[in-house]
């Protein structure tokens, strides 16, 4: 008989409090609050990587695939086909913080609640930031690309959003969601393109890839108006609602215009 290693591969991130739950790994992180975003970010994504390299893991990636008919090389449909399966089979719940501005961060493995047959089990459960690592560690068991995703608000309430190793995250941003992007194409694209490059929310039941809670007006998809949460369409790396607000924009300034020009201003 073979000897399988322990159920889970990954590392405890520094600082980590290991909690005693026996088997899959969680972790208590008290000085979660004290971390700057990308230091919080580096450690959910660290997560994420170990947990791709568990054999089991790809198995349950490729069995998602198979169960939805996906064929090989498809890979915008093995994104899409992972994160509904996620949305259909992990509970979100809302999570305590330890012990109070810390933060628990479960292992992929516990998140999936992972079967002897290597099913998602009924016990699937995790907040944004375990959906994050999961869908993350299921993807790049196949190859797919996956950057993590930040949102939250800025101090004048505009909504903001940083995609893991673009640029700096920025300072003075109230953060209060984290989810995906993931490329389409394989075997570890180093360069952020809009156009190659999908949102992925697994928070969320029913949104499709693509979907992300900033295009929607909102920080965080928990939060405000679930009136928000239809589907996005994109046109060239703009929103459909970004891009009729452009056209309708465009509309009041020829009329003006040419008011201008009967009356002789321009």
């Amino acid at each position: 008989m073979p000897v399988h290693a322990p159920l889970s591969a990954s590392n405890p991130p520094a600082g980590a409090v290991r909690l005693p739950t026996g088997g899959p790994r969680t972790w208590e992180l008290p000085a979660w609050g004290r971390l700057s975003n990308a230091a919080r970010v580096a450690t959910i994504s660290k997560i994420g990587r170990d947990a791709s390299n568990d054999p089991r893991i790809r198995r349950l990636a490729v069995s998602i695939f198979r169960a939805n008919g996906i064929a090989p090389r498809n890979y915008r449909g093995q994104a899409a086909a992972i994160l509904k399966a996620l949305q259909d089979g992990v509970y979100f719940v809302n999570e305590g913080d330890g012990r109070g501005g810390g933060e628990v961060l479960q292992d992929p493995l516990y998140t999936l609640d992972l079967q002897p047959d290597g099913s998602i089990g009924p016990r699937a459960a995790g907040d944004c930031d375990d959906f994050a690592s999961t869908y993350l560690a299921l993807c790049e068991s196949v190859h797919l690309s996956v950057r993590l995703v930040t949102s939250g608000r800025a101090a004048d309430g505009r909504r903001v959003r940083w995609i893991e190793g673009v640029g700096a995250s920025p300072s003075g941003v109230a953060w209060s969601h984290i989810y995906c992007c993931v490329a389409s194409r394989p075997f570890g694209m180093k360069r952020y393109n809009d156009r190659l490059w999908s949102f992925a929310d697994g928070t969320v039941q029913g949104v499709p890839l693509g979907w992300d809670c900033i295009d929607n007006g909102q920080s965080d998809p928990q939060l405000g108006d679930s009136s928000l949460l239809a589907p996005v369409e994109r046109i060239g790396g703009l929103s459909l609602r970004t891009a009729a607000t452009l056209v309708g924009v465009s509309v009041v300034s020829a009329v003006l215009i040419g008011r201008l020009r009967r009356a002789g201003w321009v």
